[in-house]
């Protein structure tokens, strides 16, 4: 999927904010809601999640090319069940993808 629109780079979290996401000297995400300290955790593991999103996201597309490459496998001489496993599977990875890229 070379036709990515997110920010390229690695993103992180800034160290003098802990619930800023930032890319170079971009911010991605501010993930505080203001009210001083009230959901710091939760301000935290969502910017962490965000942080974490382009990785998240090259691996589920890699996860979808090998699940691809296996299917075929499974098609040319798998069970029924392992079949339509795999197409659930390679459905619920598509829809994930397209939720993050569309």
């Amino acid at each position: 999927m070379g036709n990515l629109k997110h920010t390229k780079g690695e993103w992180f979290i800034n160290p003098n904010a802990s619930r800023n996401v930032r890319c170079g000297n971009k911010t991605i995400a501010n993930c505080s809601s203001g009210q001083d300290g009230e959901n710091e955790i939760e301000e935290k593991a969502n910017a962490k999640l965000i942080a974490s999103a382009p990785k998240l996201l090259e691996a589920l597309i890699e996860a979808k090319e090998q699940i691809e490459h296996l299917a075929w496998k499974i098609n040319k001489d798998g069970s029924d069940f392992a079949k339509v496993t795999t197409k659930e599977a390679l459905k619920q990875i598509e829809n994930a993808i397209n939720k993050a890229t569309k």
